[in-house]
């Protein structure tokens, strides 16, 4: 957009049963520092979801966020994020959890985090050597307007070594 590497996607997705648009702004360079910004919308409504399932629901899902990247080297980036979403208990796909069977009705969850990529591979797409490792650390408070207190951390490291024309790759 103005000629200046920025863009904005927006995709729709509708019929009688499920509406979905999904909307994306990216900023190459944030207040005209080395920061990438992206802000992302999507809302998602569902009805008579789940067809199986014995009374078949109403679903509105709601999610916004706001990521700043910082490229730290070639090979190096860390994250800053925020999002807000709305998560409906009833849903099938959150009944058969058992953390969440004395739970019920729609909540709100508004996160903070950060993420931290480190990748040496040759080839992103089809590696035949290097590694890539991705840890991820997000805090939900009621301090900062959402329902649930929680910590996520989470981490996946990823290993290839290339043995003739076979790829021998591990993931931890």
């Amino acid at each position: 957009l103005f000629g200046l590497d920025r863009s904005t996607t927006l995709r729709l997705r509708g019929s009688i049963r499920e509406q979905q648009a999904q909307w994306t702004y990216q900023e190459p360079r944030l207040f005209n520092h080395d920061l990438e910004g992206v802000a992302s919308l999507f809302f998602d409504r569902c009805n008579e979801c789940f067809p199986t399932v014995q009374k078949p629901l109403k679903t509105t899902q709601w999610n916004a966020s706001l990521q700043v990247l910082r490229r730290l080297s070639e090979f190096r980036t860390l994250t800053f994020l925020g999002s807000y979403q709305t998560v409906n208990l009833h849903d099938p796909r959150f009944i058969e959890r058992p953390q969440f069977v004395d739970e019920s009705g729609t909540i709100q969850i508004s996160l903070l985090g950060t993420s931290f990529v480190r990748d040496h591979r040759d080839n992103p797409i089809y590696p035949t050597k290097g590694t890539f490792v991705n840890s991820a650390f997000q805090v939900a408070s009621r301090r900062y307007w959402s329902e649930v207190n929680f910590t996520s951390f989470t981490s996946q490291a990823l290993w290839f070594k290339s043995f003739g024309k076979a790829v021998w790759a591990n993931s931890l």
